[in-house]
């Protein structure tokens, strides 16, 4: 049997704390993104009008991913200069408004000049802008990371990715670094050779939204990261290209944010309530007389658990207590419950 009280309004509310997680994947040569449902796509720009007839797929076959989806890499990458890079130029920095209109218009202007003024909201971690270091080039490469695998958004400063190793081209680093040719992460233009040394240098952000080699003195910026849509997008034209042809990955990691929403209870009893048992096996008799052993003016009942009911008494939720907890008579008593959603 059950005692019932109403809850008043300022016995329950509602407090949040973000859980923050960190995810590691690493394999024997390649990490298989079909589980944590990664999808690789790329972006490739083009001057003509844009038409479904004209755009190529990246799908499963490109992607290397079981169940990658298909897209268009036209309009991919129209969709990202809108998204994330519509107000900045061919330098990564930012375009003064009034040559950005004229330029809308058709008119012929300088864009290289640019301003801290802007257009749009494309989603930047920061007010402080690195210089150039919005620049999307002729083609990107993009990893896109479910809402279930970053919560509300990728962790500042946690992201790391090195690509899945390539025996053939470590190899022939070797050649380039006898000849000081090479810096770290990259080939320097020998013999046309000229790009992004895979499987040698982490990818990682700097916390304000830029991706970079993590030990290169030589490029700089090679791409974004949007974190709170969980894109990843590499911009250099050297980097872009070879995961566009190489996506797979070696090593992959981040920090997720789930905030947790926790309901809080207080269920209170004064000193004048509760001070019955309505416990059946306390009756004895056919006129369910209470047993000596409760009908004392000392006597206490015991709490082993709170249920929590809605308006049409339906149970909704039901706390146990470790172990019974005496009533007390003179005092009032208060039992927390928290619930984490």
């Amino acid at each position: 049997m059950s005692a019932y009280k109403k809850l008043k309004s300022q016995d329950a509310f509602v407090s949040t704390y973000v859980a923050k997680k960190n995810w590691y994947y690493s394999g024997s040569g390649v990490i298989d993104l079909t589980p944590l449902g990664i999808q690789h796509i790329a972006a490739i720009s083009s001057s003509s009008p844009y038409t479904l007839s004209n755009d190529t797929i990246h799908g499963r076959s490109e992607s290397r991913i079981n169940n990658q989806g298909d897209f268009k890499t036209k309009l991919t990458y129209r969709s990202l200069e809108q998204l994330y890079y519509r107000d900045y130029g061919s330098n990564g920095s930012i375009i003064e408004p009034y040559y950005k209109t004229q330029a809308e218009l058709g008119n012929s202007i300088d864009t290289s000049y640019t301003s801290s003024l802007k257009l749009y909201d494309h989603y930047e971690s920061s007010t402080l802008i690195r210089t150039g270091s919005r620049n999307l080039a002729q083609s990107a490469s993009v990893y896109s990371f479910p809402r279930n695998i970053i919560g509300t958004h990728i962790e500042p400063g946690s992201f790391k990715m090195i690509p899945a190793f390539n025996q053939g081209v470590a190899g022939a680093l070797e050649n380039y670094v006898t000849a000081d040719y090479a810096e770290v992460g990259y080939v320097d233009n020998i013999e046309g050779e000229d790009g992004y040394l895979n499987g040698l240098e982490a990818i990682v952000d700097d916390g304000e939204g830029n991706l970079e080699l993590i030990n290169s003195k030589q490029h700089g910026v090679i791409g974004n990261i949007i974190y709170s849509h969980g894109i990843v997008i590499l911009t250099n034209n050297d980097v872009a290209d070879y995961f566009i042809e190489n996506p797979q990955l070696g090593i992959l990691s981040w920090k997720s944010n789930q905030p947790i929403y926790t309901y809080n209870y207080h269920a209170k009893a004064s000193d004048y309530e509760f001070n019955h048992t309505l416990n059946p096996t306390a009756l004895t008799g056919s006129n369910n007389r209470l047993r000596n052993n409760v009908s004392g003016s000392d006597f206490q009942p015991y709490i082993s658990s709170v249920g929590l009911y809605n308006d049409v008494n339906e149970l909704i939720a039901i706390g146990k207590l470790s172990q019974p907890l005496h009533k007390p008579a003179e005092t009032e008593l208060t039992i927390q419950i928290k619930l984490d959603i």
